[in-house]
């Protein structure tokens, strides 16, 4: 059998996706080592940039290490289940903070896919825009998904899936909610130089060596990467009034080339 596969990605912006006639067959993201791994996954890229050893990137003095948060994962599954190939309009947390999003969708005529999405692929493929990014305070539409990701105020994401099958093909769906939201207009993606965390009233992280964290007491916890919800969501919530757009991209199997 021919095999065809496609992966599309979506930042910031509604890119109109008819979900009509497709049939939900797989939802959630269920496994405490997905999630974990998509949490540290999202790290590893960020401790790259921030050590200044990616593409152009300078180093980032206060870039934040991530946590998974259970909030803004059940808004992220609660859009992917609407099989809608476009960006939830009301991307606040249950505070009316702003929060970021990158979809990824992955066509593919081969349903046995659907039941091991390839999550580490799709999250290669958002930041492998660094290729098209500036460092500078100006939004690019082409790299919407690496700037969230890398976004250094940015300290939680939660993500959900489903899988469906639509117009002859079997669709991956991933949604990654992330707060505070990057993308802020006129603002630089973090503070560039060497780390330097308790300049910024922050701490050093023990994982990564190049990352701060906010939470003290996560330093050494074996639940680093999941976020506590006593984690206060009001300290950022000026810097997010203001997000910029992105367009739909569409490539082949996204790349890791460089990474």
């Amino acid at each position: 059998m021919n095999q065809f596969s496609t992966t599309v990605f979506l930042s910031l912006v509604a890119v109109a996706a008819s979900c009509r006639n497709a049939q939900l067959l797989r939802t959630g993201i269920y496994s405490e080592e997905q999630r974990k791994g998509i949490v540290e996954l999202h790290n590893h890229l960020r401790n790259y940039v921030a050590s200044g050893g990616v593409h152009t990137q300078p180093a980032a003095q206060n870039m934040r290490e991530m946590r998974w948060d259970d909030e803004l994962a059940q808004l992220a599954q609660k859009w992917a289940d609407g099989c809608v190939f476009e960006h939830d309009p009301k991307k606040t947390n249950r505070k009316g903070a702003y929060i970021g999003q990158n979809l990824a969708l992955f066509r593919t005529s081969v349903k046995e896919k659907l039941d091991a999405p390839d999550f580490t692929n799709m999250i290669h493929g958002w930041f492998n825009e660094v290729y098209q990014f500036g460092y500078n305070g100006t939004f690019s539409y082409d790299s919407g998904h690496y700037s969230q990701m890398i976004w250094g105020q940015t300290f939680k994401v939660g993500c959900g899936y489903s899988g469906y099958y639509q117009k002859n093909l079997y669709h991956n769906y991933l949604v990654c909610n992330y707060y505070p939201a990057g993308n802020v207009r006129d603002n630089l993606p973090y503070e560039y130089g060497r780390r330097d965390c308790e300049e910024n009233e922050l701490f050093r992280s023990w994982r990564y060596s190049h990352l701060c964290t906010i939470d003290k007491s996560l330093i050494n916890s074996c639940q680093f990467w999941k976020a506590d919800d006593q984690t206060s969501n009001t300290e950022h919530d000026d810097l997010t009034t203001t997000v910029s757009d992105s367009t739909e991209v569409t490539t082949d199997l996204p790349s890791t080339t460089g990474l």
